[in-house]
């Protein structure tokens, strides 16, 4: 698990309790996670304006899930900007949630869990018989 304290990346290893900190990989996103080994780099891009705005996951370059921001702030399946969480101990699975037009309100109400493989395709999580958009 990664968190930010004080401008500082710090990569959590939930199994050792170890600590250290990570260099994020530099880029204009919006959040980064960086695996239990230091292999990969999960960063989240924006792309487009307005009607167009997309955020993709992006690992070590390579986009593995995008979807269309729409702002919507109706209900906890509404599009809103990508949250990167952290990796699977395996590191074969990014954990992420989408806050619905970035409500902070929302959000502390607790947001849907949702997880993409590494290598791209369908997120799993979220409410039965939604349909997640897949790589752009």
């Amino acid at each position: 698990m990664t968190y930010r304290q004080g401008g500082t990346t710090r990569l959590v290893d939930l199994a050792t309790c170890r600590e250290r900190i990570v260099k994020p990989p530099a880029s204009s996103s919006q959040s980064a996670a960086v695996s239990a080994d230091g292999r990969f780099h999960a960063v989240v891009h924006s792309s487009g304006k307005g009607r167009n705005l997309r955020n993709t996951i992006v690992v070590n370059g390579r986009p593995v899930y995008s979807v269309k921001v729409t702002g919507d702030t109706s209900n906890l399946e509404s599009r809103g900007p990508i949250e990167l969480l952290g990796w699977s101990g395996d590191d074969r699975w990014i954990f992420f949630a989408i806050d619905p037009g970035s409500s902070s309100s929302i959000a502390a109400d607790g947001l849907v869990l949702r997880v993409v493989s590494r290598r791209g395709g369908a997120a799993h999580g979220g409410f039965s018989g939604q349909s997640e958009d897949r790589n752009s």
